[in-house]
């Protein structure tokens, strides 16, 4: 059966003494023929991430046995775990029906209804996300099932560098797609103020150099000896020639469709001065024309292997065009999760996001859940689950398209309540403190229930379960026994005892 819709409804998590702990993503009014958003909210230790984390090598490793790949799930997925922590049972939703996984063989040979791909999308460098170590950018299938879009570079490496790239690979993908690259405007508008024309820098290989290359007689001679230079004399040896071929007429490809296209465009550098440098404005490019580039993405990194520094560096307009390299890390990590959303998501996707709103502003927060739906316009019925410790992002949830799991530890373990997101417009301190728990002494809300209390014992009342869940809101707060808070509540403290 064709996936047009997927939901993630259950799973039940292992923290390592086989207790079963369930954890529900779709709140009771959530609306299941939509895209949906599911926040998992709480404090630092209460396994958010590594509920992600797990999730996806739960996903993946369904999605190897049902491919039959023995191997693959062997190499990659026997444990189906995480930093401790084991997912024992899945139930999702495939256009509308459910699916169950249970614990134990049924696992690898259960009806499972799996979504159209995962994406794992973070810009924490030290993400919990599994990484495939078997694959990397330069052999990755066009279509995996699972996409890593985080800013490792390897299982524990990450450079200055991988963020750009991986920005400029999304807008390649997009380039063949107007929707899509109308989608990306909206993310430049939140941080431009405004449409932004987009193009490609090469600031590593000169129009020159491709038309030399274009003018040789020995190019598959000249690629061998490129890779001779670049991988050594012994690891080159074992090139096979049918290699050498295939990545000369890739190379070849590519050189062709720049030499037509490239443009000269001279970017200050640091100390004011600037050179000419290749340029490829996406804005003059014809449909047929952004088709063939996204098609050379591949061609890309052979070239690279060869020794070819060809990978682009996006530019933004402005004057002059701002290299994605000097923009902020605010500015880069909000285009970039954008980029990857719009560039990889598909109908019926599962988008994974853990902690967005590093590096940004308020504002950026308050609009990200809703740029997030918009940019899945053309991917409808996906699911996202997102991390996060943010009360805006909360806040700024839409009313029947979201669902928030509260993530609380419980001595070893954690445990989690699964509500409705009903919040819009709220500010940041009535969801801290009346979403999350987490009030401070200024705050009206906080001040409200104090006044409820003290009228009740003014009053003489005796509901023990009121006077109870206001103290255990207030042991969050930090405050001084001698403040005037601090007197009060141990009036109220002495008063609940004498109710004993």
């Amino acid at each position: 059966m064709k996936t047009s819709s997927f939901l993630l409804q259950a799973l039940t998590l292992d923290f390592g003494d086989q207790a079963q702990i369930p954890v529900t993503f779709l709140g009771p009014q959530a609306n299941l023929k939509r895209t949906h958003i599911s926040i998992v909210a709480g404090a630092n230790g209460t396994s958010k991430s590594r509920l992600l984390a797990v999730l996806i090598e739960k996903l993946c490793s369904i999605e190897a046995m049902q491919d039959q790949d023995q191997d693959k799930y062997s190499r990659r997925y026997s444990h189906q775990s995480a930093f401790g922590l084991t997912c024992t049972g899945l139930s999702t939703l495939i256009n509308g029906s459910d699916k169950l996984l249970q614990q134990g063989k049924q696992d690898l040979i259960g009806d499972i209804g799996l979504p159209t791909r995962v994406l794992a999308l973070s810009n924490l460098v030290m993400d919990k996300f599994h990484f495939p170590r078997d694959t990397n950018r330069d052999t990755q299938l066009e279509e995996p099932f699972y996409r890593y879009l985080g800013v490792r570079q390897a299982t524990n490496l990450t450079t200055t560098g991988s963020v750009e790239r991986s920005v400029g690979e999304a807008v390649l993908h997009m380039a063949s797609d107007t929707e899509r690259l109308n989608a990306f405007q909206d993310w430049l508008h939140l941080v431009f103020g405004g449409g932004r024309e987009l193009a490609f820098l090469f600031p590593r290989i000169t129009k020159s150099e491709i038309e030399k290359f274009l003018n040789r007689k020995d190019k598959e001679e000249y690629v061998l000896e490129r890779m001779k230079r670049r991988l050594g004399s012994a690891r080159s040896a074992s090139t096979k020639e049918s290699f050498i071929v295939e990545a000369t007429a890739e190379i070849s490809s590519l050189f062709e469709f720049l030499s037509q296209h490239l443009t000269e465009y001279s970017l200050p550098n640091s100390i004011g001065k600037s050179r000419p440098e290749a340029f490829l404005r996406l804005a003059t490019l014809s449909s047929k024309d952004g088709m063939i580039l996204s098609s050379l993405i591949k061609n890309f990194s052979t070239a690279s292997r060869a020794g070819f520094s060809a990978w682009p560096s996006l530019c933004i307009e402005g004057a002059p065009w701002i290299p994605f390299g000097q923009l902020s890390s605010g500015e880069q990590n909000l285009l970039s999760v954008g980029a990857k959303l719009i560039a990889y998501s598909r109908p019926g996707c599962l988008v994974v996001i853990d902690e967005p709103e590093v590096s940004l502003n308020v504002a950026w927060q308050q609009q990200y859940t809703e740029l997030v739906l918009k940019s899945l316009s053309h991917a409808p019925g996906s699911h996202v689950l997102i991390a996060t410790h943010s009360p805006h992002l909360i806040a700024s949830l839409p009313n029947g398209s979201a669902s928030i799991v509260l993530a609380e530890k419980n001595g070893w373990h954690s445990k989690f309540k699964t509500i409705d997101a009903t919040f819009e417009g709220w500010g940041s301190e009535s969801v801290l403190y009346q979403v999350l728990g987490i009030p401070s002494a200024s705050s009206f809300h906080l001040n409200r229930d104090l006044a409820v209390v003290l009228k009740h014992i003014q009053e003489g009342g005796k509901n023990k379960n009121l006077i109870q869940t206001f103290l255990d809101k207030l042991l969050r707060l930090d405050y001084q026994e001698t403040e005037p808070l601090g007197l009060v509540v141990a009036e109220i403290e002495k008063y609940l005892e004498s109710l004993q």
